[in-house]
């Protein structure tokens, strides 16, 4: 892609973004983003821009996301994009909508399709990331940006979601309008049980609960709607070994060969969260 290209694509986005660093007001000029501080992110003719250079690499690897819009595309999450969609789309006719930790880019190119009106930023500190969603999604807004400083104007966005990643929501509730909405998705109890029952004594915990995660997101904000996804669904061989090359629980296996794909079904436990950011 033409780096004009590119530039025109996130002009078109207007005033929405601000320096990680200092956040004063961030202007896209020529190939870049350049604040009134001076401080300059390049975009990349892949059709992204970097707002963390300095970002090292991380476990999140290219392959890893192959593997995970591979099972995305197969429709095994599909029920959360629809959820997901529901939540953000009364909020505006035409929101400012952001996926925090987008990942591959999958939610967030599902809510550009839906919402053509839409503006649809995604953000994730991965770079391997952010290359595949720009890649896939050609009509979002993709950044390499760190979820503790992200280059984006106070209150400027009507939803923000966080699927199945860590947040920020100090950071969250700024960018936020006031209220806006959150909608954060975490794993359930049984989230990928054929997957943890396979690595029993590998993992620091035989065992999940998402109690904790659930009390700390109740004492930040407002929750007004919680919906359980949970439901199994048949794997064939190969969608096993992608949902075992996608997930982080095999991360700390030295030799993953030993972890064998062979589970027939597979089963997805989610639960829905929409929180409102503060009035005020």
């Amino acid at each position: 892609m033409k780096i004009e290209r590119v530039a025109q694509h996130f002009k078109a986005a207007g005033d929405l973004f601000a320096c990680p660093k200092c956040q004063s007001p961030a202007r896209c000029q020529g190939a870049s983003f350049i604040c009134a501080q001076g401080h300059c992110y390049d975009l990349s003719r892949r059709g992204y821009v970097n707002f963390a250079p300095e970002a090292g690499a991380t476990k999140y690897t290219a392959e890893l996301f192959d593997a995970r819009r591979e099972i995305l595309e197969a429709g095994f999450y599909r029920p959360a994009a629809e959820a997901i969609l529901r939540a953000v789309a009364e909020t505006s006719p035409a929101p400012k909508l952001l996926d925090a930790g987008c990942g591959e880019g999958y939610y967030a190119g599902f809510l550009k399709q839906a919402l053509p009106e839409a503006q649809v930023l995604a953000a994730d500190l991965s770079k391997a990331a952010v290359m595949a969603a720009a890649r896939h999604y050609s009509d979002i807004l993709a950044m390499v940006a760190d979820l503790a400083r992200l280059p984006l104007r106070d209150a400027s966005m009507d939803a923000l979601i966080n699927v199945l990643t860590p947040a920020n929501y100090k950071e969250f509730f700024r960018v936020l309008k006031p209220g806006g909405r959150l909608v954060k998705v975490i794993p359930g109890e049984h989230y990928l049980e054929e997957i943890r029952s396979r690595l029993k004594g590998k993992l620091s915990r035989d065992s999940f609960s998402n109690a904790q995660v659930l009390a700390h997101i109740q004492a930040q904000t407002r929750v007004i709607h919680r919906e359980t996804l949970h439901y199994t669904l048949p794997v064939t061989e190969t969608q096993a070994a992608r949902f075992l090359a996608m997930t982080p629980m095999t991360f700390n296996i030295s030799d993953k060969k030993q972890v064998t794909p062979d589970f027939e079904t597979i089963t997805i436990h989610l639960e829905l969260l929409v929180c409102l950011a503060p009035e005020g």
